[in-house]
């Protein structure tokens, strides 16, 4: 069931960023590359390197994140030289264009409240579903984080370091599916000819995407 796994273990300085899953989808990589960094990983020996202008990891592929209805769990490791600015970190089943609009957005916005994660969920690509879905663990500078998200029967539910901080009802609705996920910034006009906007700043590492399974419904232990 599990759909993405970059775990960010490569060569240093590589900017050749693989999926790990069964699906083994192909990355496509920004004009200024992520690249594998060894700068403190907590896992491993590196992680992935987001440098902050022009940067993404793209997948365009709607399997990727293809939730639907069901359970569903998105997790990794993650670390943010200045979390107080905006940033997307998470842009799945996005729609390219100036609303930038996605069945799931994580992002950092301290237009609303700084230094946490917001997520915005549409079902219909045209709308949001909600935009003040936020975590409650204030983000420090250059810490990391083991971000989850996760989708148990009509909850959904964010965890930061293994502790549950807030959950949002959604129903029997079903997340809005396209074929553009980028990891690290959004899309604000078309596929063809991409706009990077809100790039991140920092590093991910351990990135997992799991179809059909609610993988948490308590606190837990992250991965080490």
């Amino acid at each position: 069931n599990v759909s993405l796994l970059m775990t960010g273990q490569g060569t240093a300085n590589s900017s050749v960023i693989t999926d790990s899953s069964n699906n083994a989808w192909s990355v496509t990589n920004g004009s200024n590359l992520v690249t594998y960094n060894t700068t403190s990983p907590p896992i491993g020996t590196t992680s992935m390197k987001f440098p902050g202008t022009g940067n993404y990891l793209r997948i365009p592929q709607s399997g990727v994140a293809n939730f639907g209805s069901g359970n569903f769990t998105i997790e990794g490791w993650m670390k943010f030289a200045s979390p107080s600015t905006y940033q997307t970190v998470l842009w799945l089943n996005g729609f390219p264009d100036a609303n930038a609009y996605a069945g799931i957005r994580v992002d950092l916005n301290p237009g609303g409240i700084a230094n946490v994660f917001r997520h915005l969920i549409s079902y219909t690509g045209t709308s949001w579903a909600t935009i003040s879905f936020y975590s409650t663990t204030v983000l420090s500078a250059n810490t990391w984080y083991y971000y989850t998200l996760v989708r148990s029967g009509t909850t959904l539910t964010v965890y930061t370091n293994g502790v549950a901080e807030a959950t949002f009802n959604i129903g029997a609705n079903a997340i809005y599916s396209a074929a553009e996920n980028w990891f690290g910034a959004k899309n604000t006009t078309t596929a063809v000819s991409p706009t990077v906007s809100q790039p991140v700043t920092g590093y991910m590492e351990q990135l997992r995407l799991t179809t059909g399974v609610a993988r948490y419904t308590a606190n837990f232990t992250v991965p080490n």
